[in-house]
């Protein structure tokens, strides 16, 4: 059978570009365009290694595992050990849905247009086909998400936030469904009402801590505005955590006065 390495890149390339914007939705973190495209063709680089002479299979696992975390490094970043796993076992469970899905689909009507090696798969398909079947399935996982994420479980605590020689105390929310964060530093992004956290400024320091975050969702990417803090600490059953450099986003829908939500991965 013939594979063609320019086809082999470009459909990989596709098929991990919406594996990549799935896992993103799922842990609702926005990654900028450049960096989502630039994973995406690691990943579809790794794929060459099929032309390489077949190699033991636990070894080509842990190769397969080692480029895993190297990928979802270079996408989302390291912030926690339990975000970057979290991360990495989505990217590679929703990885090997696709494939078992596209698999059956390609068993079903062409058995014989596929070569297999060193766990590297090569669907001999239509290049429409297999770009329209991986954005139907990132359209498919963004529905179950949707779904599912109405199901967050939630947990209470204390925050205070500080800027400058001001201090704020608030009641917090650790939401699971909330998965928000700085992409540029990584730092936590703390959900707030405008006018909670505006008594901490004067107009001169609220247009010098003034930032915009990008955020995405299930219905898209948008924007959110807010404040840099100097710092904040969570109480979590008398467990303190120090957030340095957090940001203050304003929630574009108003909640519960004095009430700040907060993505458990940096306090759990």
């Amino acid at each position: 059978m013939v594979i063609y390495v320019d086809m082999l890149i470009l459909i990989n390339f596709v098929a991990d570009y919406f594996l990549l914007k799935s896992t993103a939705a799922i842990l609702k973190v926005f990654v900028p365009f450049w960096r989502m495209s630039l994973s995406a063709l690691l990943a579809s680089a790794v794929s060459l290694y099929i032309f390489l002479p077949e190699i033991n299979l636990l070894l080509s696992l842990f190769i397969r595992i080692f480029f895993c975390f190297i990928i979802v490094l270079c996408a989302f970043g390291y912030r926690s050990k339990k975000q970057f796993l979290k991360a990495a076992l989505c990217f590679s469970g929703l990885t090997l849905a696709f494939a078992g899905v596209l698999y059956a689909a390609f068993e079903i009507f062409s058995p014989r247009g596929m070569h297999y090696n060193n766990t590297v798969a090569y669907f001999d398909i239509s290049p429409l086909v297999f770009i329209l079947s991986a954005a139907a399935f990132y359209i498919f996982v963004n529905i179950i998400d949707f779904f599912f994420s109405k199901k967050n479980s939630t947990k209470k605590c204390e925050i205070t936030l500080f800027a400058s020689a001001n201090r704020k105390n608030m009641s917090a929310l650790l939401d699971s469904g909330n998965s928000l964060s700085d992409p540029l530093s990584d730092s936590a992004v703390i959900i707030v009402n405008k006018s909670d956290v505006e008594v901490l400024f004067d107009k001169a320091e609220e247009k010098r801590r003034f930032c915009v975050l990008p955020c995405s969702s299930v219905t898209g990417e948008s924007m959110l505005e807010g404040y840099r803090l100097d710092k904040a600490e969570v109480t979590v059953s008398g467990k303190k955590t120090v957030l340095t450099k957090p940001i203050a986003a304003f929630s574009k829908s108003p909640i519960e006065e004095n009430t700040a939500i907060l993505n458990p991965d940096f306090v759990e």
